[in-house]
């Protein structure tokens, strides 16, 4: 799959070529705004950080001023170390995209336009959902399907893939296409659905039918060429108890059913 510095270096192409049309909806799915302050407000912590997640260095103000040319004057109304701490913008990413910015206004208009998304509010709640893929396999009593909380499915082929995370308490489908990472933020989704009771029986009916107590926790077919689907499936309950199952190559035979009636019901 496409790393996240990978789509950051896509994202500010795009954004050079054709000047930012598509910035909105495209940085909120690629990016994402994980690091984002709930409400738009910043956090001491976001401004102190100088190293993103895999160690790299953040970039600064003054390596901005002195790699791009770029004055103080002319960058001085952005809080550039929250931004770039926010979106993990590190040094090496610039020195790498350094070409695709002929002028120090293409670093500025970047910088203006990280500015406006990292202080849109955000919606208040829980917002990742990875831990459901990270449960150790589960031996006790299988809890009632029907008291699940909340459920999540990624599906990865090549660089791509789909996932969603399906909210019962509040009845909601967050849906992301082409990557699959919807579960590390909802606030990434392509599409916020209601869940209908509808849709929720039908789901509860296929999670019933798919006897997913008799699943094993992992489905690695080692034998399978690079490239073969990778799946991710996570459950959480009413009474804290949490599933995860993975699979390389190889699934549940009840799987493949019960992933496309979820996946049916999410892209409604």
């Amino acid at each position: 799959m496409l790393n996240r510095k990978r789509w950051i270096s896509i994202l500010v192409l795009i954004l050079l070529l054709i000047g930012g049309v598509f910035w909105k909806q495209i940085g909120e799915k690629i990016m994402g705004e994980d690091n984002r302050k709930e409400n738009g407000l910043k956090d001491k912590s976001t401004a102190e950080k100088t190293k993103d997640a895999s160690g790299d260095k953040l970039a600064t103000r003054e390596f901005l001023i002195k790699t791009f040319h770029v004055t103080d004057e002319d960058i001085k109304k952005y809080e550039v170390e929250e931004v770039v701490s926010a979106f993990g913008l590190t040094e090496d990413f610039f020195i790498h995209e350094k070409e695709n910015f002929s002028e120090p206004s293409d670093v500025v208009s970047v910088f203006a336009r990280l500015q406006e998304d990292f202080h849109e509010p955000v919606p208040e709640g829980k917002v990742d959902f990875s831990y459901l893929y990270k449960a150790k396999e589960f031996k006790g009593e299988f809890p009632d399907v029907k008291t699940i909380s909340y459920l999540a499915a990624s599906n990865y082929i090549g660089d791509g893939g789909s996932s969603f995370v399906i909210d019962f308490k509040d009845n909601k489908i967050y849906y992301l296409y082409n990557t699959a990472f919807v579960y590390e933020d909802i606030r990434r989704a392509d599409k916020v659905v209601e869940l209908t009771e509808k849709e929720r029986d039908e789901v509860l009916t296929a999670l019933e039918k798919a006897e997913i107590d008799k699943w094993n926790h992992s489905y690695i077919n080692e034998k399978e060429p690079s490239g073969e689907v990778f799946w991710d499936f996570g459950m959480e309950f009413d009474n804290g108890t949490i599933l995860s199952f993975k699979g390389k190559g190889d699934t549940a035979d009840s799987y493949p059913e019960l992933r496309d009636v979820i996946f049916g019901i999410s892209k409604l």
